[in-house]
């Protein structure tokens, strides 16, 4: 999901992050390659609007988080914005459900830095483009992800815990609690996988959403360089895509074995003052002119980048 603007806290592990973190163009020194021929194309070029998220629509629009405008924009395939939402402050994740999308918003830097609980979700009718409120009370509302129940469940990136929001917007802000900072969140099946940002190790962790406190650690990317991880996206092939911010690297993992892979180099990256240029959430297009089953990326320079791998 994402997304994200790493801020307060990145920026006070900064000094441990650059030791650690491998230049953009750096491969993973012993993360095998994917195999896949990878073609890299930039869908938007960057300017220095901090992107935090996107989802597809299936009716030909692709909805990208812009998280330093408070808003939401609709891109058609041919780049053009033919729609915006604003008023969503710091807005994050964007999850399609039914005929609306769910928006997280309150990922901004005061929300790092002080715990206001300020943060939530926000519901916008894709019919109308009203926004409504769907639930609040969250401590930087960063990634979020649909069960097939229709339980929303919110990384609390101010925090270490991921809430989960029933039909309704009912909250239970502490789901799970986790050892680091949680980011990203997918689900596939019966099991919740979300990346841990600030863990060295660079984790991916899976949750059973039947006993969250039955989670482990499905793989360690940092291999052996400190990754920063964002957000982790499921794919229609059931393969989790997670996304290295800070060092510019795109990951394929196998959920049923942990293995991982490195599908993209090159990519996006490193830190800036208080934010990070780098890579912050990737998606598979589906119902967007010729780009269906190619990878599209957000990042916090701007940049909009589009990932081939039909040969």
């Amino acid at each position: 999901m994402r997304t994200y603007r790493l801020v307060a806290s990145l920026v006070a592990a900064a000094a441990i992050a650059t030791a650690l973190a491998a230049p953009a163009q750096a491969v993973s020194l012993t993360m095998p390659g994917c195999g896949d021929a990878v073609q890299v194309s930039t869908f938007h070029q960057g300017n220095g609007d901090f992107l935090e998220n996107l989802a597809f629509d299936g009716e030909g629009g692709l909805w990208i988080a812009n998280s330093s405008a408070n808003r939401i924009d609709r891109y058609a395939p041919d780049g053009r914005v033919t729609a915006t939402v604003p008023g969503i402050r710091a807005a994050a994740s964007i999850r399609k459900r039914g005929d609306s999308l769910y928006v997280n918003y309150g990922d901004g830097v005061p929300d790092h830095l002080l715990p206001f609980n300020n943060a939530g979700v926000v519901r916008v009718d894709l019919a109308t483009l009203a926004v409504s409120p769907y639930a609040d009370g969250l401590h930087v509302a960063n990634g979020s992800a649909f069960d097939s129940a229709g339980n929303l469940y919110v990384s609390n990136s101010g925090g270490l815990t991921i809430a989960r929001v029933r039909p309704g917007g009912q909250v239970e802000p502490a789901w799970v609690t986790l050892p680091s900072t949680p980011n990203g969140v997918t689900v596939i099946g019966d099991t919740l996988y979300a990346t841990l940002t600030l863990d060295l190790r660079s984790p991916v962790v899976a949750v059973p959403l039947a006993d969250p406190g039955a989670w482990r650690i499905l793989t360690e990317l940092a291999s052996p360089l400190f990754k920063g991880l964002d957000d982790v996206y499921a794919g229609p092939d059931e393969q989790l895509y997670v996304a290295g911010n800070l060092v510019g690297e795109l990951f394929r993992v196998d959920p049923a074995t942990g293995s991982a892979c490195l599908l993209a180099a090159g990519l996006p990256a490193g830190i800036t003052s208080q934010v990070t240029n780098g890579i912050t959430s990737v998606s598979m297009a589906h119902d967007f002119g010729p780009y269906a089953g190619d990878l599209f990326l957000t990042a916090g320079n701007g940049t909009i980048t589009r990932l081939s791998t039909r040969h």
